[in-house]
């Protein structure tokens, strides 16, 4: 059943990405069954607003929930505590001193569609009504169009290794991290969008993702949740009529892609390139300040272990706690450095 679900909802947002709504203002709402998406390229009917009336994209869970309009970001940041970069220019590179760039998404110039959302993501993680969603405000907020009030957006620096060697900064080239949300059962979640435009990490990227890849991760990071393997969550996809050059199969024929932004959910978004870029750059007090926040904030357990034995954890600690995201940290070779700098 729950194949067929996923196959459904992937039928709907590839025809939405070849699709022109009639009504977007309309599109989605309170009277959608009113409303339909014609393919471009053929006059057979996508029906994504009738399908979402008929119950295919709708979840009833148990708790209490509010409506998008009502929602609001935790009042307190946990990642404010970090250095932030000292320019808040929007220009590619490199940073020093800082775990966080302060970075706005960058708003899409052309038509945008709500094509799909979780709505166990949106009710489960975030305690917003999925029936509340399927409005302008909700939309342009998960596009990056519009700010919402309470939101500290930043991207993140952290670095690693690419095709087996130190690549050094790398970062969220095409992320902003917009806020955090403590949920009705205490859980954290920080909420980031992909694809939302450049930002000091972009490198020679444009910040921008196409339809493929966020369709793709829409649906695998879904999937993985129900299959119980530990990842992040995908709250919505929006698909725009904005359109961007990628060369698919790097054999130097590029062609022009729609946009996709992808609003996703994590625990934390802290990696092990988080801690390597300190590490690298000497930057020893920051690091010692993220490891610390992440044993007090992810693994309390460990923070009793004996100082000289802290920071010096092994893969078990970490994958028997593997329900945060990024930071499931394995490599003992590097904790063991990463204790004995911290501890001279």
């Amino acid at each position: 059943a729950n194949v067929m679900r996923f196959s459904t909802l992937f039928l709907q947002i590839l025809c939405v990405a070849s699709c022109s709504v009639s009504t977007e203002s309309n599109f989605g709402a309170a009277d959608a069954t009113e409303e339909s998406a014609t393919c471009a390229s053929s006059s057979t009917d996508c029906s994504l607003a009738s399908s979402r009336a008929e119950g295919k994209l709708k979840y009833s869970g148990s708790q209490q929930t509010v409506d998008f309009s009502a929602w609001q970001f935790a009042p307190v940041s946990l990642l404010q505590q970090f250095p932030m970069d000292d320019d808040e220019r929007n220009f590619v590179r490199q940073v020093r001193h800082a775990v966080f760039s302060l970075v706005h998404p960058t708003p899409l110039k052309g038509q945008c569609h709500l094509a799909a959302v979780s709505p166990r993501a949106l009710e489960d993680l975030l305690d917003i009504s999925p029936e509340s969603v399927w409005t302008d405000e909700f939309k342009n907020f998960a596009a990056g169009n519009v700010v919402k009030e309470g939101s500290s957006p930043l991207s993140h620096r952290y670095g690693g290794h690419q095709f087996g060697d130190w690549a050094g900064q790398l970062g969220d080239g095409r992320a902003v991290l917009l806020g955090e949300f403590v949920n009705s059962k205490g859980n954290r979640w920080e909420l980031q969008l992909k694809g939302s435009g450049k930002t000091p990490y972009s490198r020679r990227g444009d910040g921008r993702a196409v339809v493929r890849s966020s369709v793709r991760e829409f649906l695998a990071s879904e999937a993985m949740h129900h299959l119980h393997v530990p990842t992040s969550r995908a709250a919505s996809l929006v698909i725009c009529d904005d359109w961007i050059w990628r060369d698919q199969f790097y054999n130097g024929h590029p062609r022009q892609e729609k946009t996709a932004v992808v609003l996703r959910l994590a625990p934390s978004w802290f990696r092990i390139g988080s801690l390597e870029i300190l590490s690298s750059n000497g930057e020893l007090d920051i690091l010692r300040q993220i490891v610390d926040f992440v044993i007090q904030t992810y693994f309390p357990h460990l923070k009793d272990l004996p100082e000289q034995d802290r920071y010096l954890v092994t893969s078990d600690h970490f994958v028997e706690d593997s329900n945060v995201n990024k930071l499931v940290l394995t490599d003992r070779s590097f904790f063991t450095l990463l204790s004995m700098k911290l501890q001279t």
